[in-house]
């Protein structure tokens, strides 16, 4: 998960690599509040446009996710709270839906905060939504004030 940050800094490291130390510093400093100011125009974007309160790379994962969910077959339900969910291979997950914990065997909502297609599908049996158990980390308003924040321009140091 962290490889992907690490990569787009060393491109910019890898361009600036000859420069004396100064320059290098100000080369990301730069670079970062570029992201950030990119960032923050798409949420605004995102906010205007209005499809979702989530970002829409979340929105692409859910919809895989979804289209995962109906090729499942139908969870079995094994109390009011767990299910037990079978994927394309005949492997067994199991789905538990409480109030305070909702968690599936193959630990994706762990990971990514986001409900996997065994939790999707098994809601679904029980005509429940999946959004509620999407963390507020992915909503717009929450990339918002992520990226809100102000840079100050970087006093010469020859005056």
């Amino acid at each position: 998960m962290t490889t992907n940050t690490s990569k787009s800094f060393n491109g910019v490291l890898k361009r600036a690599r000859g420069l004396p130390i100064h320059a290098l510093v100000s080369a990301t400093y730069y670079h970062c509040i570029a992201l950030f100011l990119k960032r923050g125009e798409d949420t605004l974007k995102w906010e205007n446009d209005a499809v979702s309160r989530f970002v829409p790379k979340v929105m692409i994962m859910l919809g895989n996710r979804e289209a995962a969910a109906r090729n499942l077959c139908r969870p079995v339900q094994i109390n009011r709270t767990e299910f037990s969910c079978y994927d394309d291979k005949n492997i067994a997950y199991c789905v538990l839906l409480t109030d305070d914990q909702c968690s599936c065997s193959c630990h994706s909502m762990i990971l990514y905060h986001v409900p996997c297609a065994h939790m999707i599908a098994s809601l679904a049996s029980i005509r429940c939504s999946y959004e509620p158990l999407i963390s507020d980390f992915y909503t717009i308003s929450s990339y918002k004030n992520t990226y809100s924040g102000s840079f100050h321009g970087i006093p010469d140091s020859t005056g």
